[in-house]
């Protein structure tokens, strides 16, 4: 029942992504985008980024999908993936109550954004 309730709440933050999504839409990364980027993350590591971090991590990584009307899923996968990598490991090892962050071209980016843990929505 819990892990039920946990993808009835991301389902229902990522189906609402583009008329209510979390975060405010950062200038440089369209709305669109940002509504793939967290989907992506969402089914990869059952969390979601805030708008925010994602515009952090496309700056330090990927500045050609700055200004860009859409994105292809490959690209869409590795922002996903710089965000993952960091949530499944902070979740594995329970220290996902803490600060998160990464290293994209040498750049530190901290992460924040949404998960379901033992069926509530923690915020990070």
């Amino acid at each position: 029942m819990r892990k039920l309730l946990a993808l009835a709440v991301i389902a229902t933050l990522v189906g609402g992504a583009s008329s209510c999504s979390i975060g405010t839409h950062p200038p440089g990364v369209a709305p669109s985008i940002l509504d793939v980027i967290k989907q992506v993350t969402a089914t990869t590591c059952n969390a979601i980024p805030m708008a925010e971090t994602i515009a952090a991590i496309v700056a330090a990584g990927f500045p050609q999908v700055a200004g860009a009307a859409n994105i292809t899923s490959v690209v869409a996968a590795e922002i996903a993936k710089v965000f993952c990598q960091q949530v499944t490991t902070a979740t594995a090892s329970g220290k996902l109550g803490g600060a998160l962050s990464a290293t994209v071209n040498d750049k530190a980016v901290e992460l924040h954004g949404f998960t379901v843990k033992d069926g509530k929505l923690v915020e990070f």
